[in-house]
């Protein structure tokens, strides 16, 4: 694999190989109905919904309670408003590496990384 040369690259020769192996990866998405490459795109993206109330996944309840109150919400009105609206997360799927989610508002609206590489992900609605 590539990936074994590049440690000894320069920085800039790197980040040249990985603009090649990002387009030959949207090229590849554009020409195959069986694509492995991750990139987000204006297709439908597959989305779940998590349910956090203080019983079910109190941990993520209490940080999204947490933020809303940072927004000025008061805890009565985030806690109804968290309980009540499902967390809205889009999978995605590394085939060398496996499966991870990212919170569905921030798909699109802010460069995104595969957690599994550090790559960025390209985002191929601009």
């Amino acid at each position: 694999m590539k990936y074994k040369r590049l440690q000894y690259m320069s920085k800039q020769k790197t980040l040249s190989i990985e603009k090649q192996e990002v387009a030959l990866c949207r090229n590849i998405w554009q020409n195959s109905s069986q694509n492995d490459c991750i990139a987000i795109t204006d297709d439908a993206g597959e989305v779940i919904e998590v349910v956090t109330t203080p019983r079910v996944n109190p941990g993520m309840f209490r940080r999204r309670v947490r933020s809303l109150m940072l927004s000025g919400l008061s805890r009565e009105e985030a806690e109804k408003y968290v309980a009540s609206t499902p967390q809205k997360l889009e999978l995605f799927y590394d085939v060398n590496l496996g499966a991870f989610a990212i919170d569905a508002e921030a798909v699109g609206n802010t460069p995104l990384y595969n957690p599994y590489s550090g790559k960025e992900i390209p985002d191929e609605t601009k």
